[in-house]
């Protein structure tokens, strides 16, 4: 998982300075792993294309950095009102520590949403920055069930009342009167 994260961001960088060598690397890559690699060409043109236009772009840059970041401190900023409602006091530099830890493991492409491996990671690092188990479980465990599964479960709904019931989507006629 790591090595095919590294390898996506050489790939990406190796376009960005010389676009033969790293073409070829991923056409070489794409046949072993038996993908299309004129497809594979594509996307990782398409990527660099992007990244190429994100890093001329300085307003831009400068705005996707600081969104990435105030999303990164609201989503810690609501881990730690988790901990806090069971009890638990943590600094803040120990709950960043725990939350970029856990959130840097979770990109590894091993289970989705990084499910195990970030509840795996919180709580051992948020007890070791002074919260107790069961604080820290509790607090991880309502977090996640907030930040994870709460959305897939209102997105279900959503998916299925589109296919079913009054407001389906097989009945458009009835939709289009509400516009």
């Amino acid at each position: 998982g790591v090595i095919l994260l590294v390898f996506s961001a050489g790939v990406v960088i190796g376009l960005l300075q010389g676009q033969t060598r790293a073409e070829r690397l991923v056409r070489w890559v794409a046949r072993r792993l038996r993908f299309d690699p004129d497809r594979a060409v594509a996307v990782i043109r398409h990527v660099a294309d992007r990244m190429r236009y994100l890093l001329r772009d300085r307003p831009l840059l400068a705005r996707v950095a600081v969104w990435a970041a105030l999303n990164w401190l609201l989503d810690a900023a609501a881990l730690w009102f988790f901990l806090r409602a069971f009890g638990g006091s943590i600094a803040v530099d120990g709950l960043l520590v725990a939350f970029c830890l856990a959130n840097v493991l979770a990109v590894i492409p091993i289970t989705p949403g990084g499910l195990g491996i970030v509840e795996g990671v919180y709580i051992p690092a948020l007890t070791g920055f002074g919260l107790t188990r069961s604080q820290a479980s509790l607090g991880v465990l309502g977090y996640r069930l907030a930040q994870y599964w709460v959305p897939m479960l209102v997105g279900g709904l959503c998916y299925v009342s589109l296919r079913v019931g009054p407001w389906s989507m097989e009945r458009r006629d009835r939709l289009a009167r509400l516009r």
